[in-house]
Parts: C-alpha cells; structure tokens; sequence
C-alpha cells in the first residue's frame, strides 16, 4: 500500500492501523492536522527503505 495524507504522528504504532500479515511500514510522520506518507507490505514482500536527500525536509518515502 502506498498512502498520503495518513495524519499519523509518531506516537502511532502500526499495529495500531494495519493489518497484523503486514511489515513494518517505512513512513515519514506529520501530525494529526495532516501530511504524512508511508509505505506498508503485506509479510513475505521485501521493501528496504531508500534514503533519499530529498527526503530529509520533504514528505517522501522510497523503498526498493
């Protein structure tokens, strides 16, 4: 899945939202007024996180 807009903080587990078969999503946090990206996998599908220098300010997550 990928998702915007997700209004997770990180005082949000994933458990919290997604399904127990997925991963550990790799995602960049916002706040609860908004913004936010992540991406999650179902368990058995690889997805490392790219680091990207354009991610460190923005909202961008990028897996390979």
């Amino acid at each position: 899945m990928i998702i915007t807009e997700t209004k997770l903080d990180s005082s949000k587990k994933p458990s919290e939202f997604l399904p127990k078969n997925y991963n550990v999503p790799v995602r960049r946090d916002r706040d609860s007024n908004g913004g936010g990206v992540l991406i999650a996998t179902r368990n058995g599908i690889v997805a490392d996180e790219v680091f990207l220098k354009a991610g460190e300010s923005g909202e961008i997550v990028c897996t390979r």
